[in-house]
């Protein structure tokens, strides 16, 4: 099975993404579609039209949970959390907050592995 959806899990606070994680404080978020396209600028309208769909965002540390208790094994596993180093942000980050994000993309351990935005999910029946 392969899965990919929206990480519920994280915000724009990488220490309040840490501290949701270790006291399990995460929840699903369901959005609901509104069908507005307005806005006065182009990110505005972009936040907009990603609420325009039935859509579940589901924590990644939930979703594993839940797969390995109905019997399936996590083939592979990745939030993506590196790919806002190849955006216009992190080159507009200090060099203190730099450091911080180099240091959390390379921690591949629980929970800094499950702070990306994208979960993408292969999983197998066993």
């Amino acid at each position: 099975m392969y899965i990919r959806t929206g990480n519920a899990g994280r915000t724009e606070n990488i220490f309040i993404d840490i501290l949701r994680y270790v006291f399990r404080l995460n929840k699903p978020i369901y959005l609901n579609p509104t069908f507005d396209l307005s806005g006065s600028n182009i990110n505005e309208k972009r936040k907009k039209h990603q609420t325009n769909f039935d859509f579940v965002e589901i924590p990644s540390d939930i979703l594993i949970r839940d797969l390995r208790k109905i019997g399936f094994q996590i083939v592979f596993f990745s939030t993506y959390k590196e790919v806002k180093m190849y955006t216009g942000e992190y080159d507009n980050l200090n060099i203190f907050n730099k450091i911080i994000y180099k240091t959390f993309v390379k921690l591949n351990v629980f929970p800094f592995n499950h702070l990306g935005r994208t979960i993408i999910m292969l999983c197998k029946k066993t």
